[in-house]
């Protein structure tokens, strides 16, 4: 993932450390970036696609329904973790603007 800003890149640490992935910082310029809609859906699709194929397997082989929650859980995280570089695209945020101008209270 590279900054639109600066055209640095920006490590997938600073998204995982983001508040529900809805903000991220880069590191070199500051500036307060936002991934963008289809791709996070996309991204979370695949992971969670991935990680439940995971959870079926395990619970048919072993039996054991920990098992196959932890496996869902580890499985998803690193498809996420090895995808997201390469599928999510960051833009900037843009200032959120009060819906009533001029109003005030």
């Amino acid at each position: 993932m590279t900054c639109p800003q600066c055209n640095q890149r920006v490590p997938i640490a600073a998204l995982w450390k983001a508040t529900h992935v809805s903000g991220v910082v880069c590191p070199h310029c500051q500036a307060s970036l936002s991934p963008g809609a289809v791709c996070t859906i996309i991204l979370t699709v695949l992971a969670f696609g991935a990680g439940e194929i995971a959870l079926l397997l395990l619970k048919r082989f072993t039996g054991e329904i920990w098992m196959a929650i932890g496996g869902f859980v580890v499985v998803a995280a690193v498809v996420y973790a090895l995808l997201a570089p390469a599928m999510m695209r960051l833009r900037p945020k843009h200032p959120v603007e009060p819906h009533l101008k001029g109003h005030s209270a």
